[in-house]
């Protein structure tokens, strides 16, 4: 009897036992777990070939569920691109710098400065005159000249650059349509600086006709290698990186530009799309001190400014803020090193901290060229005293236009949503072990009782 107790354990331990194996046999029995009533069968090989069907079945709806956690954390992102039709689309602002900097009129009559210019211009060493040193006046031209002092002085004026202006076929005012904008070009000038203009209809007629002079004989020796214009198409608010992205367009041609406007809507971070900033978003607050609408060139612009001050302790005429402009000579030896040193180091732009905004328009042209002046055009000018060869070599032509009422839009956003993660984890749950969301519910509830069952013990 001794014998029996010890290998069956006390009718105490044995019932509780059997209690215990009954409340387990009962839950898998009422449980909407697929399967599980299998568990409390009589039959021991059907409890083990069900156990294992379960724990297959679990273990793989649980790695499915662990990949689908992990691609929704990735958070990736979906382009869609369209085309939108409109009866109106935005004219986008124009800025025209002429290739040369500096007016030789204005300059000509200081013979220190003027050769000081060409040794400082882009030709190659072998074809510059090295400066007098020993000219008396040059110190005082190095230290005293300012940048943009220099650039009012000796930069272009609308007249100067702007024969005619047309805005829809009707004749306007230059100087009242352009404004003046500074840039690394010099003194240049935007048309639509406001953004308020819109064009309705398509086709050269319907946008913005310029006729323009180059004044060859203005050009400054050596330090403008070519003759022409540049242009660029951009949003009013937007720093015009005219050096950097413009198009140009020489003399003897009239040029016909096609415009072709882009709208983008990227997703800011932690989405893997366009590493954008949302200047949209309720918390977003301006980082630029001196422009009031963000854009990823005014924010170049303003980094650019506080490296070059923080070198050279000044800055140069087209640079944003209040700092101290620099002299001629400061440009020369200083201000040329830095700029070469921001634009090549990637680590000084990258702790600028840049960023394109996730909502904006870019502009792109399709360019055509014709021959001007025709004869019959020739020959009216003819009647300002103008020769062929100086009309052919001084004049152009520009005409900015849409081709087509509609743009493209590309947009990005969230693949995967929170909505598609819980239902991807529901659709899993169900195909594997054919559980819910109240099937975990019962298990915590089950968990609970079992535990409460304990602890009164």
């Amino acid at each position: 009897m001794q014998k029996e107790v010890e290998l069956h354990g006390t009718p105490k331990e044995t019932t509780e036992t059997r209690n215990e194996s009954s409340v387990w046999m009962t839950f898998f029995e009422e449980t909407t777990l697929h399967g599980a009533r299998f568990l409390a069968k009589r039959s021991l090989i059907r409890r083990i070939v069900w156990a294992i069907f379960l724990l297959m079945a679990t273990v793989t709806c649980l790695v499915m569920i662990t990949y689908s956690v992990i691609d929704y954390y990735h958070y990736p992102v979906q382009t869609k691109v369209g085309i939108e039709y409109r009866r109106s689309l935005r004219f986008p602002a124009v800025t025209i710098c002429n290739v040369n900097r500096y007016k030789k009129s204005k300059i000509i009559k200081n013979q220190t400065l003027m050769s000081l210019l060409h040794y400082i211009s882009p030709l190659p060493a072998s074809l510059k005159n090295d400066i007098n040193r020993s000219d008396p006046l040059l110190p005082i031209v190095l230290n005293t000249t300012k940048t943009d002092s220099l650039i009012s002085m000796a930069g272009y004026s609308v007249d100067d650059m702007f024969w005619s202006c047309f805005w829809k076929n009707h004749a306007i005012n230059c100087s009242e349509a352009f404004t003046t904008t500074f840039t690394s070009m010099g003194r240049c000038f935007t048309f639509n600086s406001n953004g308020s203009l819109t064009a309705e209809r398509t086709g050269s007629s319907s946008g913005l006709w310029l006729r323009m002079k180059l004044q060859h004989e203005e050009y400054t020796p050596g330090f403008a290698l070519s003759a022409g214009v540049k242009a660029l198409l951009h949003e009013p608010y937007e720093v015009p990186l005219v050096h950097e992205q413009g198009f140009a367009v020489s003399a003897g041609y009239e040029a016909l530009v096609a415009i072709r406007m882009t709208q983008i809507i990227g997703q800011a971070l932690p989405y893997r799309g366009i590493d954008c900033i949302d200047t949209k978003a309720s918390a977003f607050r301006n980082p630029l001190k001196f422009y009031p609408t963000y854009s990823l060139s005014g924010c170049i612009y303003e980094c650019q400014a506080r490296y070059v001050n923080d070198v050279c302790d000044c800055t140069l005429f087209y640079h944003p803020g209040g700092y101290r402009r620099c002299n001629v000579w400061e440009a020369l030896v200083c201000v040329s090193k830095s700029l070469v040193s921001f634009m090549q180091n990637t680590m000084i732009e990258t702790r600028c901290g840049c960023k394109p905004p996730c909502y904006q328009t870019l502009y792109s042209s399709q360019l055509s060229h014709l021959s001007y002046p025709n004869e019959p055009t020739l020959q009216q000018l003819k009647k300002f005293n103008y020769t062929e060869e100086y009309l052919k070599k001084e004049f152009l032509e520009m005409r900015l236009f849409y081709q087509q009422m509609n743009y493209d839009i590309i947009e990005q956003s969230p693949k995967y949503y929170f909505a598609q993660l819980i239902g991807d984890i529901g659709g899993l749950m169900g195909i594997f072990v054919g559980s819910s969301f109240l099937t975990i519910c019962e298990f915590g509830d089950f968990l609970f009782l079992l535990l409460k069952r304990k602890f009164r013990k």
